[in-house]
């Protein structure tokens, strides 16, 4: 039970990062996934109203 849910978010994931051309493309480097590829481009998303911060806190 826990698998098929993982399993479906896992797809979703993926599904969701083949979906934006930055997240494709940062896909294509070693060692970078859905899951980075994702977190870099919520983090550094234009209009967000937030600049990203690389290994600075925000507080």
């Amino acid at each position: 039970m826990l698998r098929d849910k993982l399993s479906k978010l896992d797809r979703r994931v993926l599904e969701l990062a083949r979906q934006d051309d930055a997240c494709r493309l940062m896909m294509t480097m070693p060692g970078v996934g859905a899951v980075v590829a994702l977190t870099v481009r919520s983090a550094t998303r234009r209009g967000s109203g937030r600049r990203a911060t690389w290994g600075h806190s925000s507080v």
